[in-house]
């Protein structure tokens, strides 16, 4: 069966949509923290990545956005730190059909989320989407995610035929580690985009961000205990997995 890319449909049928990979330098004890667990790359959030996310909510302000994680912790954590409402699996049916309108209607400009938004999200006007860290290497989750962009919505088509502008889709990736084999092997699903490929430097320039001044995130706050047992679960659990898989 004839089947066309995301590429071939845009931009009369879908948005098309910038996607940009930027990776995150790993620096001081998350070095050692994935070098002992590899996978823990994967699963936790470095302040490199909190730095990089304040920039880009500080550059798309007046946009739409959407912030996607994997854990609940995160989603609440980012929701406390930059005033944006989390959804998670605890969110009452009703009160997610409320935040998703208001969402829709620009009443409300950012939402962060769990899994709960990977399937059937249907946002005409997101334009921005920053996707914190992805479930390993799922090639289906990245383009959900990325499906969450190419709907057309009436100011976003007109923005694109008056200015040429595109919605984005940013992938926060720790350099040098085990995610960025797992990011490549996602991207490379998405047939017909090519990934920019940026580096946290080149997105923080001019610098914009109040994290990197202060003792929030601080190394021996981001990596507590939490942090360090949930990975620990996480890669028990992968590995497991990938044992069970090999002798079936």
């Amino acid at each position: 069966a004839y089947r066309q890319t995301f590429a071939e449909l845009a931009p009369e049928y879908l948005a098309p949509v910038r996607c940009v990979e930027v990776l995150v330098p790993v620096l001081g004890k998350w070095r050692s923290l994935f070098a002992k667990q590899p996978l823990a790359a994967a699963v936790c959030l470095s302040r490199g990545k909190w730095m990089v996310l304040e920039h880009l909510l500080a550059r798309h302000a007046e946009e739409s956005l959407l912030i996607t994680v994997e854990r609940c912790e995160q989603a609440r954590l980012i929701a406390s730190t930059f005033g944006i409402i989390p959804l998670d699996g605890s969110v009452s049916a009703l009160q997610m059909k409320d935040y998703l309108e208001r969402f829709r209607t620009r009443r409300i400009l950012a939402l962060v989320a769990t899994h709960v938004l990977d399937d059937s999200a249907d946002f005409p006007e997101l334009t921005v989407m920053i996707q914190m860290a992805g479930h390993f290497a799922s090639r289906r989750q990245e383009q959900q995610r990325l499906g969450r962009l190419l709907r057309w919505g009436a100011v976003k088509r007109r923005r694109w035929a008056e200015l040429g502008t595109r919605p984005t889709f940013y992938c926060l990736v720790h350099g040098g580690t085990i995610e960025e084999g797992m990011s490549r092997r996602r991207t490379s699903s998405v047939t017909g985009v090519e990934y920019e490929r940026l580096s946290a430097a080149q997105v923080m320039s001019p610098p914009e961000s109040l994290i990197a001044g202060s003792d929030l995130f601080q190394e021996s706050v981001a990596i507590g205990s939490q942090e360090r047992e949930h990975a620990d679960a996480t890669i028990a659990m992968h590995r497991a997995a990938a044992a069970s898989a090999t002798t079936k």
